[in-house]
């Protein structure tokens, strides 16, 4: 399996391989699919952030960008921590192990463990640990998905959720999750419509996207400040910031660029 890469690179994110030697310092912007990740094995997981790449296999993490204060950096994270998957808030590196268990890391401090995140479980047997599957995080949140479909907000458990969520969605200042039949709630900022709720005022909770009501949604995804749903039949709804095309419709700041090309 491979893995390309292209876009902003303000970070040094990757590096150029169109650079000879005393340029490769230099951070540029990646315009063409560049190669920067394969492994034989099925599958890994990945963060994609404004100012840092993650890549979480085999049990490694190794992070490329911006970390402990120094842009470029490359490196293992793991720290002796077996991790199935890793998010990041702009503070924290917040991770699942292979136990199920959340884990987090400062990002800027440098002789930083992972540390465990304990759950306030609403359960009568405390005892029973929450096992998670999913865990993404915004620019100062993160959500986590458990094995039985709650959705938490860490340390705590989102109450008087009836649903079995299935999928959650992050883009930098809001979420989407999808539950069990089909119906997809958001909640965060809407400062850009991004919430599909037919306005711009943000949600501290959950809410149903009604204008999806009826159709069966099988898949999410979020942008910065935009999301998509895939239904059941195959087509694809899009909704939130539009300025660079990003939405697959037209777009005013690039009107003209059709007829320059």
């Amino acid at each position: 399996m491979k893995l390309f890469y292209c876009g902003f690179n303000g970070f040094g994110q990757i590096k150029s391989t169109n650079l000879n030697d005393n340029e490769k310092s230099v951070k540029v912007d990646c315009c063409w699919p560049t190669l920067i990740f394969e492994t034989e094995t099925d599958s890994f997981e990945m963060f994609l952030g404004w100012s840092r790449l993650i890549i979480t296999t085999n049990g490694d993490c190794i992070v490329s960008g911006y970390w402990n204060g120094i842009s470029g950096f490359i490196g293992s994270i793991s720290k002796g921590s077996c991790l199935k998957q890793v998010t990041c808030t702009e503070q924290f590196a917040v991770g699942i192990d292979r136990k199920g268990m959340l884990k987090k890391q400062a990002i800027d401090i440098k002789s930083c463990d992972w540390e465990d995140v304990h759950i306030e479980s609403a359960d009568e047997d405390q005892s029973k640990p929450v096992k998670f599957v999913k865990v993404l995080g915004s620019e100062h949140s993160v959500i986590a998905l458990d094995e039985i479909g709650n959705l938490h907000l860490p340390p705590s458990r989102m109450e008087n959720m009836q649903s079995v969520f299935v999928a959650i969605a992050s883009g930098k200042e809001h979420f989407i999750a999808l539950n069990s039949e089909g119906k997809v709630y958001s909640w965060g900022s809407g400062s850009r419509g991004q919430l599909g709720h037919g306005s711009i005022e943000s949600n501290e909770y959950p809410q149903e996207i009604e204008v999806l009501g009826g159709i069966k949604i099988v898949q999410i995804a979020a942008g910065g400040w935009h999301s998509c749903a895939l239904s059941e039949s195959g087509d694809v709804y899009v909704w939130g910031w539009n300025e660079s095309g990003q939405l697959g419709l037209p777009c005013r700041n690039l009107s003209g660029s059709a007829s320059k090309r």
